[in-house]
Parts: structure tokens; C-alpha cells; sequence
């Protein structure tokens, strides 16, 4: 039996088995132990979400600030630097900006270096007064 004899066979076996089991309606029975896993999945607890992740939830709203696109490392020069940036001021920085870390940061920097820029005198920070609320 040729290739083509076996598959002209298996078709019009295949077009039979569906006539007599009804065509195009006929639906395969769900095994007993499917219909166990869906009532033991409806029976799972839900997951209850612990405080932090409902308030982050709560404070959440859309990005303030969304930077897009990433760092030109080839054509521009950008140097690596290690920084420590307080926990709830990374909160605050998580909770109102959106997209790449550097470009985030590189932002915020500009944005704070052109504000003291347009200061005239000297500002004085203690890193005390900071570290008591986070910088908010």
C-alpha cells in the first residue's frame, strides 16, 4: 500500500468514524478524574495578598514620570557608579516613575542639578533631616 492509498484510507476511515459518532458535534466526554481537578481548583483558598503588596496596590496610580528608550552606552559616555538610594525614597521612585532604571535616575539628577543650578547662593543639606522621612 502506496503513501497515498494509506492517507485516502485514513481520511475516508477518519470522515466515517465522524459521521457515525455525529459529525461536527460530537465533543469528547471530560475524564472523571478532569472534572476532579477543576472542583479541586475551585476549591483552592485564594491567595491573600500580604499588607505591603495592598498598599503598594493602594498608592499605585499611573507613572508621574515614564521614561522611554534605553542609555546610547556606545555613543555617549556614561560612567558606573555605585549608589544608595534610601528604601522609601526607591519606593517613591518605583511608585511614580516608569522605565529603565539609568534613564530614570540620569532624569532625576538633571532635573535636580538644573534646579540647584537656577538657585543663587548655597543650599545647605544636613543628610539627617533626609534619613528621618525618606526624603518625601
Amino acid at each position: 500500500m502506496s503513501k497515498k492509498e494509506f492517507s485516502f484510507n485514513l481520511a475516508e476511515k477518519m470522515a466515517q468514524a465522524k459521521k457515525e459518532l455525529g459529525g461536527a458535534e460530537y465533543q469528547e466526554p471530560v475524564s472523571k478524574p478532569a472534572e476532579l481537578m477543576i472542583k479541586e481548583k475551585a476549591k483552592e483558598p485564594v491567595i491573600q495578598k500580604t499588607e505591603k503588596e495592598k498598599k503598594a496596590e493602594e498608592s499605585f496610580s499611573e507613572p508621574k514620570l515614564f521614561v522611554s528608550g534605553r542609555l546610547n552606552r556606545k555613543d555617549c559616555n556614561y560612567v558606573a557608579r555605585s549608589l544608595h538610594i534610601s528604601e522609601s525614597l526607591l519606593n517613591d521612585i518605583n511608585a511614580h516613575c516608569k522605565g529603565s532604571e539609568s534613564a530614570i535616575y540620569n532624569y532625576l539628577l538633571t532635573e535636580g542639578l538644573k534646579k540647584i543650578k537656577a538657585t543663587s547662593g548655597m543650599i545647605h543639606v544636613d543628610i539627617k533631616d533626609m534619613e528621618g522621612d525618606g526624603g518625601s
